[in-house]
């Protein structure tokens, strides 16, 4: 199984906390948002976002990836994804929190520098 970024990822996070949380926002109090860098097979860092959330005392992320052409969300544990994808920093948003950064910001992240600056459009890539 091949899965495939979406080049979205910071748009992607921050749908996906809102559709977890107006979907059961009882069972996810522990929800974060999740900004980190990542360390790319070629050895350069990264910017990249993701969901977290605890159950039965351990901790899942949720992603979207591209698998056979169609966007998908994935759940996994925690300490997996880290290591799959070489996490080397990380910065964790409630939902109160993200919302009030997405409002201040105009925009769904990267919002602290050092991360934005590990992005596409850092790059001026498209």
């Amino acid at each position: 199984m091949m899965l495939l970024p979406t080049h979205t990822c910071f748009d992607d996070a921050i749908e996906t906390l809102g559709e977890m949380f107006t979907a059961s926002h009882n069972d996810y109090a522990d929800l974060r948002l999740v900004h980190g860098l990542v360390r790319l097979p070629d050895g350069k860092l990264s910017a990249h976002a993701w969901c977290e959330f605890e159950k039965n005392d351990k901790t899942y992320v949720v992603f979207v990836a591209i698998l056979n052409g169609e966007r998908q969300h994935f759940v996994g544990e925690r300490a997996e994804y880290y290591d799959e994808i070489r996490v080397v920093e990380t910065t964790r948003y409630t939902v109160e929190q993200a919302a009030l950064e997405n409002r201040r910001s105009g925009n769904y992240g990267p919002w602290l520098p050092r991360y934005r600056a590990r992005t596409r459009d850092a790059k001026g890539a498209r």
